[in-house]
């Protein structure tokens, strides 16, 4: 199986954005941290408030000095959310943009991966269907020169029969066309099958009885029609 070329800029620009992220993460964190706080005495307040008309106690004092407390804590977040918000705008992108990953994606990387994998893919689909075309010529030319040979034992054969030779009459297979290959009966039933586990698996449905092949066998070509 092959290995997935790394897009180097990708990763660069990946890296990119975690060391900012990080740098970003003092700022958001101081925030997040004046917000809970925030919430605490806002919370402290409600309790506090609660619990004094429940005892019928007087609580003013106590809330006003939370209150006061409330609201210079309102002044921290909001100075928190400022410097975030000051250090998102002021902290530099990087120097890859995402546009130029996209941008070197498309004229580089996919080149390259096409380059590097694509021509082993489009051998071995050429060999196959050239293979398959062959053998299916081949096949369809046996079964014509074998025609003869098995219509002559057919009619023997029946021959046998009505004459009182055979009991039952036999079976005179053709050596080609009645033939079991790749578990069909005949070459193009094993070719249509083959065309149907093809196309299975471009659905992802792989036959179990297959071999994978990264490198095509040595084999001797030449062209339809010379030297049987």
């Amino acid at each position: 199986m092959t290995q997935i070329k790394t897009y180097e800029l990708y990763e660069q620009f990946k890296k990119q954005g975690e060391e900012r992220a990080e740098k970003l993460h003092q700022f958001q964190k101081a925030a997040s941290e004046a917000k809970a706080r925030l919430r605490e005495l806002e919370t402290q307040y409600d309790q506090t408030f609660m619990g004094a008309v429940s005892k019928g106690t007087d609580a003013t004092a106590e809330l006003d000095e939370i209150m006061r407390d409330i609201d210079l804590q309102k002044e921290v977040v909001a100075r928190r959310e400022r410097e975030e918000r000051l250090a998102r705008e002021a902290m530099p992108a990087g120097e890859i943009t995402s546009v130029d990953v996209v941008d070197r994606y498309v004229n580089e990387y996919v080149p390259q991966v096409r380059e590097q994998f694509l021509p082993s893919i489009e051998h071995r689909l050429k060999i196959g269907r050239d293979l398959i075309i062959s053998a299916l010529c081949d096949g369809r030319d046996l079964q014509q020169d074998y025609n003869g040979i098995s219509d002559i034992m057919k009619e023997m054969n029946l021959a046998n029969h009505k004459a009182g030779k055979l009991e039952t009459l036999g079976f005179a297979p053709h050596p080609i066309r009645e033939a079991t290959i790749l578990g069909e009966h005949g070459i193009t039933a094993a070719v249509s099958q083959a065309l149907r586990d093809i196309a299975g698996v471009t659905h992802g449905m792989y036959p179990h009885n297959y071999d994978y092949l990264v490198e095509v066998p040595a084999k001797e070509t030449k062209k339809k029609g010379e030297g049987k």
